[in-house]
């Protein structure tokens, strides 16, 4: 039976080795004997095809870029008859005919009324990662000079359209219990479930001592402004007064395109440049290694809308690791802090603050070991991946069911 089950899982917008799509849901999918496919669009790269050493298949598909502006892009491609990335999708989901496929962004929903007519009848799933109307508001659409009428009116629109759109599906998954709540009002017929992000690398901590760790402080996940960058570099420069070895590092990718230079420049300036490291883009299976030998977490970011609602899965990672977590005091992540006793909250866009609490854990090592401790228990005991996994395959399951029928 699992031999003839593929489950295809489409993304528009995350790579390959995503640490949801691929570390936990494909991975787990693959360990239930499922046969598991990857559809996802890649900027850089030719069109390609081919089996990860994991056993995942994958189809990665070149976005086409005609233009460096997204609308007029977008609408270039929507107006004429090329063969777009999401016609590509379709004609590999005909060759492949899947049982199940689960949408992982928004902008492939647009499949739905084509992948219902695959002879092999799927049954479909959306995970909802964020909320695209605040996204929208408050990050993507902020320095578009467009009247802010305009900007709500086109934030409501797509949302209405994704919820509409994933409640022709067949269930909704959503990483927090804000977007089951929305998902919930725009279809009460169909079953959502809260399948949160939460880690699944307890088996790669080693417990290394505090004051054995190379770095001082770490930031992962996307570089930006809005996540606290510059923040953390002028809170680095506070604490070098005090600790002139410090090392603070930040790891992800830059999704500004002058943040990079900024913050070398910023080093440059103050003399930062052994404090503040700066690194790219970490494989998902390689990260514990920088874990392991950092002393606290960083979550400091600003506030805005978007930021209110979400559980960064770079908190749960932290808690894995016995990072004691310096975060935002709004939202659920101050809740979140506070509730499980792993760190301190400060306000956000305050870099003495920031740094104020760098020094102050720092110097008090049995506090950032309870911190650290009470971060490994709960991650332990609640936290884990392997939770969220008998959620998901439960769904998959009950959905095979039905097919079958």
């Amino acid at each position: 039976m699992a031999a003839k089950t593929k489950i295809v899982l489409i993304s528009d917008t995350h790579h390959l080795k995503d640490d949801r799509i691929y570390w936990k849901q494909a991975m787990s999918l693959l360990k239930a004997g499922f046969e598991v496919h990857h559809i996802y669009v890649r900027l850089n790269g030719e069109n390609k095809t081919g089996i990860t050493k994991e056993g995942i298949y994958y189809f990665q598909i070149k976005r086409l870029q005609y233009f460096s502006n997204v609308i007029g892009n977008y609408l270039y491609k929507k107006i004429l008859p090329l063969n777009n990335e999401f016609k590509q999708m379709l004609v590999y989901l005909n060759q492949l005919q899947p049982n199940i496929i689960q949408f992982c962004d928004y902008k492939s929903l647009q499949l739905i009324p084509a992948v219902k007519k695959l002879q092999s009848k799927p049954k479909l799933i959306y995970d909802i990662h964020e909320n695209n109307r605040n996204n929208l508001l408050t990050m993507r659409m902020k320095n578009w000079k467009l009247p802010q009428a305009l900007k709500v009116a086109y934030a409501n629109y797509i949302q209405h359209w994704e919820y509409k759109k994933a409640n022709q599906g067949d269930y909704i998954i959503t990483t927090n219990a804000f977007n089951r709540d929305i998902a919930k009002k725009y279809g009460p017929n169909t079953p959502v479930e809260t399948i949160y992000n939460f880690t699944n690398l307890e088996t790669t901590r080693t417990n290394i001592p505090y004051n054995q760790r190379q770095f001082d402080a770490i930031y992962t996940g996307g570089i930006s402004t809005l996540r606290g960058a510059k923040v953390i570099a002028k809170a680095t420069k506070l604490v070098k007064e005090q600790l002139p070895n410090c090392k603070v590092l930040l790891l992800g990718n830059f999704s500004e395109p002058n943040l990079k230079n900024w913050l070398i420049d910023y080093s440059s300036t103050n003399q930062l440049q052994n404090n503040l490291l700066l690194e790219e883009f970490v494989p998902y299976d390689e990260i514990a290694t920088y874990y392991n030998n950092t002393k606290i977490g960083l979550n400091p970011l600003l506030h805005i809308t978007a930021h209110e609602t979400i559980l960064q899965i770079k908190l749960f990672e932290y808690m894995n690791y016995g990072l004691p977590i310096i975060s935002s005091n709004f939202g659920k992540m101050n809740k979140f802090v506070i509730d499980n006793k792993v760190g301190k909250t400060i306000p956000p866009n305050d870099e003495t603050a920031l740094a104020n609490a760098i020094l102050h854990l720092l110097n008090h090592p049995k506090e950032m070991e309870e911190y650290g401790n009470n971060g490994i228990q709960a991650v332990d005991q609640q936290y884990n991946w392997n939770v969220m996994e008998e959620k998901y395959l439960n769904i998959i399951h009950s959905l095979f069911t039905i097919y079958r029928q």
